[in-house]
């Protein structure tokens, strides 16, 4: 029990930076004030030997697009892509799913709003799968399908599990399973839930059982503790075959400073910290984001073995993190990210690649 107190009050330690985020600057800093504080947070912070360095190429959408086709972002979590290179953004407040190709052009905008067949109420996941368009809607708890071009097939309600999600390519849905003694949930296209994994490490409601969760094409489930800083590994079966501790790992290659960091969020600066942000997959390699101005990304091979890590420099704070990869015919990978400016609220998605690297050519909407 001592242990366990012990845990909580340390991750509450770890979640103050990202929480003051979320909480009005006690005092606005100016442009000047703020790229000060990264430059010193930069040199206190260890940058991992050897990582890749990340720069913005571009964000999706661009201001043109935005003003030509009326995008607006309101309330966006996450986002996805399919096997075209397509980009499926939720907003659920707005109600509605954009579709974009790969540069950021809008292909379709789904905002048919109700209660009725292929109406949504609050979209907030999509999931590309057998071309088909699988929209999730967390108000109605209620998962529908579309075909490519945006046409009703059917849906299917759904009462245990939630947020996060996850689809796997044998059409299997994951998810967490509140209102039982198990990590995730299992449904199939149906709707009906026919298994669940993993032992909870403490109890359901904890704040400490917040994860993350992908599924990497092979069908292995990855599921990321965000507050224990876990990354673990489940066959299709279940069965628990690989752990990696990210807290360890990112204690040796980056300082983490809570009082500090504490410090710089009350000013609306975000310092480093462990919290597990997202994950994404190039191939059967899985990469996970860490919070902070250095904002890591770990590579590990399925068997949990660090091939890389990477690293932004952002010029800004984000407090939404969600992101892909794509990697192009010439092997050089694209980092799609979820984020959103601190200080006016905006959401877009930054297209990063590695600093030296010269800029990809699309061909036919993919990389």
């Amino acid at each position: 029990m001592k242990k366990y107190f012990l845990m909580v009050f340390f991750a509450a330690l770890m979640i103050a930076p990202a929480l003051g985020q979320g909480n009005r600057p006690t005092k606005e800093l100016s442009q000047q004030e703020r790229e000060a504080a990264y430059k010193k947070g930069l040199e206190l912070d260890q940058i991992p030997p050897g990582a890749i360095e990340l720069e913005l190429k571009y964000t999706i959408p661009t201001d043109k697009e935005m003003e030509k086709k009326e995008i607006y972002f309101r309330n966006v979590g996450n986002f996805s892509m399919d096997d075209r290179g397509h980009i499926y953004i939720p907003d659920g407040t707005l109600c509605v799913v954009y579709e974009l190709d790969a540069v950021g052009k809008l292909v379709h905008k789904y905002d048919k709003k109700g209660q009725g067949p292929g109406e949504l109420q609050f979209p907030n996941f999509v999931f590309p799968y057998n071309q088909q368009v699988i929209v999730n809607d967390g108000l109605a708890r209620r998962m529908s399908f579309f075909d490519r071009d945006w046409k009703y097939v059917k849906s299917f309600s759904y009462f245990k599990g939630g947020f996060p999600f996850a689809l796997g390519s044998n059409g299997l849905f994951y998810s967490s399973d509140r209102s039982g003694d198990r990590l995730i949930s299992i449904f199939n296209t149906e709707g009906k839930m026919i298994g669940s994994f993993g032992e909870l490490p403490y109890e359901i409601r904890s704040p400490l059982n917040n994860f993350i969760l992908g599924v990497s094409p092979a069908g292995s489930i990855w599921v990321g503790m965000t507050a224990l800083g876990k990354l673990k590994r489940f066959s299709s079966a279940g069965s628990l075959e690989v752990e990696i501790d990210i807290i360890e790992i990112s204690s040796k290659l980056i300082k983490n400073r809570l009082i500090e960091n504490f410090q710089l969020a009350k000013k609306g600066v975000q310092g480093h910290n462990v919290l597990l942000r997202a994950l994404a997959f190039i191939g059967e390699d899985v990469l996970v984001m860490n919070g902070g101005i250095v904002q890591p990304i770990f590579r590990f091979d399925p068997y949990g073995h660090m091939k890389n890590a990477y690293y932004i420099q952002p010029k800004m704070a984000f407090f939404k993190n969600y992101f892909y990869v794509l990697v192009g015919e010439n092997g050089e990978e694209r980092f799609y990210i979820l984020q959103a400016d601190h200080d006016n609220g905006d959401i877009c998605i930054g297209v990063y690649g590695r600093k030296k690297l010269n800029h990809i050519k699309f061909k036919g909407g993919q990389l």
